[in-house]
């Protein structure tokens, strides 16, 4: 993730400061979470 002073207004925002490749990994993660924790995002 670039240095950045700027804190991100949502995860959609977080997710894409990242290179693509890790954005794939954080995507898959967050999929993973949400199946385990259904209806609480």
């Amino acid at each position: 993730m670039k240095p950045n002073t700027s804190i991100p207004k949502d995860i959609d925002s977080y997710i894409a400061s990242f290179p693509t490749d890790i954005q794939v990994l954080l995507e898959k993660l967050r999929a993973t979470i949400r199946k385990a924790a259904p209806g609480n995002h």
